[in-house]
């Protein structure tokens, strides 16, 4: 069992940060759950924690495949 958090365009985490904070408060539980539960966690809603940037996306939301290959093999 893994999780993968898919991280957000930059522009549209800067939003997040800045009118929807309770999503980050949601990333930082589903990362204490996977550590107490020892469930292995790949990627973070935040773009420059993984290193991607906006060439990574095709739109606002969706990487590339090759770019989330990349976080899942990191």
């Amino acid at each position: 069992l893994s999780f993968f958090l898919s991280p957000y365009h930059p522009l549209v985490y800067q939003k997040v940060k800045q009118d929807y904070g309770i999503v980050l408060d949601v990333e930082k539980e589903i990362i204490e759950f996977a550590i107490s539960n020892n469930i292995k966690l790949k990627g973070s809603y935040s773009p420059h924690k993984v290193g991607v940037i906006n060439k990574d996306f095709f739109d606002g939301l969706h990487l590339h495949k090759m770019s989330t290959k990349k976080i899942l093999l990191d």
